[in-house]
């Protein structure tokens, strides 16, 4: 969430609909790099920022909460490049 303290980690989705890669919920989150994936997805030098919908009531990102995340090239999340919101992530128009 743009002005929240950053944290470098990974983050391991499973989808409630696997074959189309629908309903994506988070997990894990740490670091996973030993974990085995089916694909993955490399931000790094980006910010992945969860949207309200993957938030806690308190404000935290959580096992069990949808994968909803705007990827972008800066903190506040003004340079979009791309969104995720539970399946195949969507390029942003121009």
């Amino acid at each position: 969430m743009p002005g929240a303290k950053t944290l470098e980690a990974d983050i391991l989705l499973n989808y409630d609909r696997p074959p189309p890669k629908e309903d994506g919920v988070i997990t894990d989150i740490g670091d996973l790099g030993g974990a085995e994936a089916q694909d993955t997805l490399n931000v790094d030098g980006l910010y992945l920022i969860p949207t309200a919908r993957a938030l806690d009531d308190d404000g935290g990102l959580n096992t069990g909460a949808p994968a909803h995340f705007i990827v972008a090239e800066d903190p506040e999340g003004r340079r979009v490049r791309f969104r995720f919101e539970g399946g195949p992530a969507r390029r942003r128009q121009p």
